[in-house]
């Protein structure tokens, strides 16, 4: 029964009640021995009552008594008295942030302010292990001298049975709604449900990471007034929180800065959430800076949230409605004289979603009407459209999985790939077909003739029947984008590697009946039909600018000059993809930003999964890297601008730069005394020098081949082979070439030769086997065969694999997938390379890196990775231009 004022608790007197508590009843009380006034709180009478859940939260009481941080409420001690057990805290005057949030919406500079120190006093325990786990603004106090204080740290995990989250047992505590005076049975969950964590709400495990979740639903709600997930009960607010994405519509215009902060809070999949809370506090820094240098800007910028451009392009929109009715019906059509103006409109995609990660994800239909975007996840991407004269955002029904979206000639079909398939789902209503079956499809376009076609493993150009059947080969190229011509010609923008210089891949013109002629040189193309004529526009991305070339489509050649008639594309930094797409009436749609993908080499335990970042390295932009034998070096590819080879010493924190001229994929050789890489300059040719620079680096020239070893013609000029890996006799270099296939060159003279087909091949420890990836089977997976024999070949990977790493203490090799990093343990015979089923280790964010992208330790224990440093994706905002083709023909006309 709840305490009487004056009653006493050992030396503790009640002086008033304050409520109930997560734990029970809270009352202000006097500690008659120190003389001073505290909080205590008596513990529900089933813990009391329970002797090993008793010890237990006694000993996790005296670890959460050694938190000692000013924004957070000081445990001071576990007491007894009699029958009662109590925990004794600060007493923390003022009212909560529920409280304050009731009187209305916290103003941005406020919030700010006050999630600052939250975030400070969350990365103070975060930093000794203890998650608090019901983080609330009932749970955070503010002082009246602006004082924050969290309450409860901890106590959700110490009040838990046995100390584990286990979603099988009845009495589990560690997946209901916060316990009160009317909730103190078994079987109930600890935790609020507006502001659990989709993994806590499901019952699973629960790190530091559900602080991030609740902390952005926390500034969420002080921000807009509102949660960011209602319902009429804690179950519906449970189901919101795993299916719905937050009320991003109830935010007020704030920074960009602040708006990316709540998206990579409230990401449902843990492993795409902000992990460390720290990085919070760069966010709200940011804003407070965004806000004090402009606050109206922060409502006007081409990447903010989703009611600022609204708000700003409402009386644009409306005012312009006759234009999108001109831009439909008339405009640029063939037989009708009047041009739109030239006219640059912001439009919000979806809020706190990105846009899927590789190639453009972008299309518009051909009247210019409707945007259709891929975005989501890796692992869980959705289609999703907007017309532009609506502010409603549609998923599109059966598209979980899709991605890479083009348009039927006609609009009224959408085509997109999957894992496993190539699809097509009507605009108007009804099912999705399947098309075909294919694995890792990209790009596609859809031709006017019946034909769809579509990139396959990146080195492959395939078609299909728009009706559906059996897919067939096509053009034994790869490519990053295709785009349709009249004529039922198709454009393609090349996927080359030569000297990673993709702004200037080759673009194809390839013909039905497989023929292919270089026209140009760009990264991605599209076609701007000048109406009546044959003549038009290719438009070309190089870095974040669009070019247009005058292009004639009976001689199929280019009639002039690429000239630049557009800048500011978002594009990515590793891959160079520029998100643009362009219809028929003439309207331009693109991403506009820049793609932050520079990364710091990170330390990772793989058993306590503690991080450590490199002391003394710059974030950058690195491709590939390599650790030297000792641990004591890392050499890696740092782009921008031409890739160059870099070499950090782990011990003194200096970083030397190695090559002269550019160079890529570099390797150590086993001893650790020299670097291997391709050169980017001149013949093809590898590069041989010595890791101190004692001596002058040597070329070791590379002999060109015609076709690879299976057949396939090699173009001229875009022959290109990068190292891997160095055999521990240092007699071979294992080499990637184009192919792509698997060479050895021998060191001790001689010419190379090929080994096998696949790629990031490299030797084991002891020499005796190779692992490698290969797409023999469809996706991309894991294998490893003897060396250098190479007479039979096993799969070790469980699923798709990439990256395969050996441990230099033996007995393990590693690989990815996407962003899990998987073990194998193995056994080995003088004849038999004997694998154990392969395990998920660890879940890393790789961002998107290119290459040889982590590194084991000399004993195996840790991984160095490339965690990103600031990584801007596209999401939020695209700019549409109407009337664009009228300013292509002025700067660039088509004769």
């Amino acid at each position: 029964m709840p305490l009487s004022q004056g009653t006493v608790l050992g030396h503790f007197e009640v002086v008033s009640s304050l409520g109930a508590g997560g734990m029970g009843e809270v009352y202000r009380a006097r500690d008659t021995r120190l003389g001073r006034e505290v909080a205590i709180k008596l513990l529900l009478g089933e813990v009391a009552a329970d002797p090993d859940r008793l010890a237990r939260f006694e000993r996790e009481a005296r670890v959460l008594a050694s938190l000692n941080h000013v924004n957070v409420a000081t445990l001071y001690g576990f007491e007894t008295a009699g029958d009662a057990s109590f925990l004794v805290m600060e007493l923390v005057e003022g009212e909560t942030l529920a409280e304050r949030i009731a009187r209305g919406r916290v103003p941005p500079d406020e919030a700010i302010s006050i999630f600052l120190r939250i975030a400070d006093g969350l990365e103070a325990a975060h930093e000794k292990g203890i998650v608090h786990r019901d983080l609330k603004p009932a749970n955070v106090k503010l002082s009246p001298d602006d004082g924050v204080k969290i309450l409860d740290f901890g106590l959700a995990k110490a009040l838990t049975p046995e100390g584990r989250e286990d979603a099988s047992r009845s009495d589990s505590l560690s997946v209901s709604p916060t316990l009160t005076l009317a909730a103190t049975r078994r079987g109930v969950v600890l935790g609020t449900a507006a502001y659990m964590a989709p993994e806590q709400a499901k019952g699973g495990e629960v790190d530091r990471r559900a602080d991030v979740w609740a902390f952005g639903a926390c500034l969420f709600e002080a921000l807009a007034g509102r949660r960011a997930f209602g319902g009429r009960d804690a179950t519906e607010v449970m189901a919101a929180a795993l299916t719905l994405e937050p009320a991003w519509a109830a935010l007020p215009p704030v920074a960009p800065s602040l708006r990316r902060l709540l998206a990579r809070c409230l990401t449902k999949d843990p492993k795409r959430r902000l992990r460390d809370i720290a990085d919070a506090r760069l966010d709200l820094e940011e804003a407070r800076s965004e806000g004090s240098r402009s606050p109206a800007a922060a409502g006007t910028s081409a990447r903010r949230g989703w009611l600022a451009p609204v708000l700003a392009g409402v009386a644009g929109l409306a005012l312009g409605a006759f234009l999108f009715a001109a831009l439909a019906g008339r405009g640029d059509a063939p037989g009708h004289a009047v041009t739109p103006r030239l006219r640059a409109t912001q439009v919000p995609l979806l809020p706190g979603v990105p846009l899927y990660s590789e190639g453009r994800q972008i299309a518009l239909s051909p009247d210019g009407e409707e945007i259709v975007f891929a975005a989501g996840a890796l692992t869980d991407t959705r289609i999703y459209r907007r017309r532009l004269d609506r502010f409603e955002i549609d998923e599109i029904p059966g598209t979980e999985g899709g991605r890479y979206p083009f348009f039927s000639p006609d609009g009224r079909w959408l085509a997109f790939a999957d894992d496993e398939h190539l699809k097509k789902v009507s605009m108007t209503g009804g099912g999705v077909q399947v098309l075909c079956e294919v694995q890792s499809a990209g790009s596609g376009a859809w031709t006017d003739d019946g034909w769809i076609y579509f990139t396959h493993n990146d080195t492959t150009l395939a078609r299909v029947r728009e009706e559906g059947g059996e897919r067939e080969a096509f053009l034994d190229v790869g490519a990053v984008s295709l785009s349709p011509l009249p004529g039922g010609r198709v454009l393609v923008a090349s996927f080359v590697l030569e000297g990673f210089d993709r702004s200037f891949a080759p673009i194809l013109v390839a013909t039905a009946d497989g023929e292919a002629r270089e026209v140009l040189r760009g990264h991605s193309a599209s076609w701007l039909a000048v109406p009546g004529s044959p003549r038009g526009h290719v438009l070309l991305a190089r870095g974040d600018e669009l070019f247009a070339a005058p292009f004639d489509l009976d001689r199929l050649e280019a009639l002039g000059e690429a000239k630049r008639v557009r800048g500011g594309l978002w594009t990515d930094s590793i891959g160079g993809w520029a998100r643009y797409a362009i219809s028929d009436t003439g309207t331009l749609v693109y991403v506009a930003g820049t793609d932050d993908a520079r990364t710091v080499p990170t330390w990772i335990d793989r058993v306590t999964g503690e991080e450590e970042p490199l002391r003394g390295i710059e974030p950058a932009v690195r491709n590939t890297f390599d650790l030297s034998p000792d641990d004591t070096r890392l050499v890696y590819q740092a782009s921008g601008g031409r890739d160059q080879i870099e070499v950090f010493d782990l011990r003194l924190a200096t970083t030397t730069r190695l090559s002269r001229d550019g160079g890529l994929a570099p390797v150590w050789s086993h001893d650790g005394s020299e670097i291997f890489y391709e050169t980017t300059q001149g013949p093809l040719s590898i590069v041989r020098a010595r890791a101190d620079r004692s001596r002058e680096p040597v070329k070791i020239p590379i002999p060109p081949i015609q076709t690879t070893p299976a057949g396939r013609p090699v173009p001229p000029g875009r022959d290109w082979m990068d190292p891997t890996s160095v055999s521990p006799d240092g007699r071979y270099l294992v080499t990637l070439r184009f192919g792509p296939d698997v060479w050895l060159v021998p060191l001790e003279g001689g010419e190379p030769t090929p080994l096998l087909a696949g790629i990031l091949a490299s030797v084991s420890p002891d020499g005796r086997w190779i692992v490698y990836q290969s797409n023999e089977g469809g996706d991309y997976a894991i294998y490893v065969a003897p060396f250098p024999s190479v007479e039979w070949s096993r799969r070790v990977s469980a699923g798709r694999g990439d990256d395969p790493r050996w441990s230099p203490a033996g007995g393990e090799l590693f690989y990815r997938d996407f962003d899990r990093i998987y073990r194998v343990a193995y056994s080995a015979t003088d004849t038999e390379f004997l694998p154990e089923p392969a395990e998920r280790v660890l879940d890393v964010d790789f961002h998107n890196s290119w290459g040889l992208s982590f590194d084991v330790s000399r004993d195996g224990r840790r991984f160095l990775v490339q965690k990103p440093s600031i990584s801007a994706t596209a999401e939020g905002t695209v700019v549409v231009v109407e009337g664009w083709r009228s300013e292509v023909e002025r700067l660039v006309p088509a004769g």
